[in-house]
């Protein structure tokens, strides 16, 4: 039986809760710009917990026959195209980032050391670069995140 990422926030996950350091942040910024908390780990079984609760983006019929096969890097792909963004171990999965999502990801990095570096990284998990918090603070656009000069 999977676990799902509710059951895992209840057995001590981070779901609803911050980390105490950035490289610890670890969850999900959804299409809608929300961002939801989810334990290390848990980001595909999430995504399933978003099927099964009827979440629309994924009951399209390419969504459900890809969470169906079970492959985890293509679920992260398929993830990535629906405009979901993946922050985990201090790397930001940024492809497709809206200023929406840059927003409330500059809400979650507010109280966190401005030094720290996130890397951010392109399809098949390639950094392209790394940032300080208080660059990407500074930011208004996401596509500023892939200019060299920022």
């Amino acid at each position: 039986m999977r676990k799902t990422s509710e059951t895992k926030a209840m057995n001590g996950g981070t779901k609803g809760s911050t980390p105490q350091h950035a490289g610890e942040l670890s969850g999900w910024i959804l299409p809608d710009a929300s961002f939801v908390h989810v334990a290390e780990w848990w980001h595909v079984s999430y995504l399933y917990d978003l099927r099964d609760n009827g979440m629309p983006l994924l009951q399209e019929p390419a969504a459900l026959a890809t969470l169906a096969e079970g492959d985890e890097s293509n679920i992260r792909n398929l993830a990535a195209q629906l405009g979901f963004v993946k922050i985990s171990r201090g790397e930001i999965d940024a492809n497709g980032m809206t200023e929406a999502q840059l927003s409330a990801l500059q809400c979650e990095l507010e109280l966190f050391d401005p030094s720290f570096e996130f890397r951010l990284l392109i399809s098949g998990g390639q950094t392209i670069k790394t940032i300080a918090i208080d660059r990407l603070m500074k930011l208004k656009s996401a596509r500023n995140l892939f200019r060299a000069d920022h």
